[in-house]
């Protein structure tokens, strides 16, 4: 697959620009796409509320700060200092997933890795008669998630799980911020593990037409073992892979039933105008 000319201008910027003026211009960008959806005040108090490099992995109490954007239906808050601003502003601000979207408008969406729910929002709002199944394993991430999704009622389910290709449980690990949550097969873990096919049993989904999956690495075990029994009833997917193996599972898996695929930035996108 070719990489499009702005992949290959950003990833040229990442190797050859120091990091701190690399960093410094990201900024810039993030709040220049904040400011037509926040205003200028709110988008300074919302840059403030990004993860300090000097106090990184110190504990720090952690204060909610909530805004209203204009292309979000209500209000949404995350976590002075953390990933949760980080994740704001890949989502809500700059419409990373706003970029490639389904041209039939989705009327059943799965969200898994919900983390606070910046996707599950933003598409709810995108698109008002869809129905939304977030999955989220973390509970801190998961009360928040509730939080920020609670106002859109019926129209938004959510599960406290990790994706898995089969029922299982699982102790939870966490690599970084509220934004690197991963999770390991444990006989007496805490977290329960859910299947795409139970999900869209249990909420009466006849399919996916937009299946957003950002699982820390679980994709390798997704899309390995099962996958054929959804994949023939999604239509799209965009999905973030953890390494080069993660990456072939999912295209392996989505080869076989006719998907095309493209990249933007970290996503991995894959579409059919039809099912079969």
């Amino acid at each position: 697959m070719k990489r499009s000319l702005s992949q290959a201008i950003r990833e040229f910027a990442i190797k050859v620009a120091p990091l701190g003026l690399y960093g410094l211009v990201g900024r810039v960008i993030d709040f220049a796409c904040a400011v037509p959806l926040l205003g200028f005040r709110t988008s300074i108090q919302l840059m403030r509320c990004l993860p300090d490099r000097s106090t990184s992995g110190k504990r720090r109490k952690e204060e909610l700060f909530c805004f209203k954007a204009s292309n979000l239906q209500h209000a949404f808050c995350i976590r002075r200092g953390t990933s949760d601003a980080i994740e704001a502003f890949y989502t809500i601000f700059r419409q990373s997933y706003g970029k490639h979207l389904p041209t039939q408008q989705p009327q059943f969406i799965l969200d898994a890795g919900a983390n606070i729910g910046t996707t599950a929002a933003y598409f709810l709002s995108r698109f008002t008669n869809a129905k939304l199944v977030a999955v989220e394993p973390d509970p801190s991430n998961f009360a928040l998630l509730q939080k920020n999704c609670d106002q859109f009622e019926h129209r938004a389910s959510l599960v406290q799980a990790a994706l898995w290709p089969t029922p299982a449980n699982f102790s939870l690990r966490r690599n970084g911020d509220h934004n690197a949550i991963q999770v390991d097969e444990s006989l007496g873990g805490e977290c329960r593990g859910v299947t795409v096919q139970d999900l869209m049993h249990q909420f009466g989904f006849p399919r996916l037409d937009l299946f957003k999956c950002d699982i820390e690495g679980a994709e390798l075990e997704l899309f390995s073992m099962g996958a054929d029994e959804w994949l023939r009833h999604t239509r799209f997917i965009a999905v973030e892979t953890h390494g080069d193996d993660r990456l072939d599972a999912v295209l392996k898996a989505t080869s076989r039933h006719g998907f095309t695929y493209r990249r933007f930035r970290d996503l991995r996108i894959f579409s059919r105008p039809e099912l079969t």
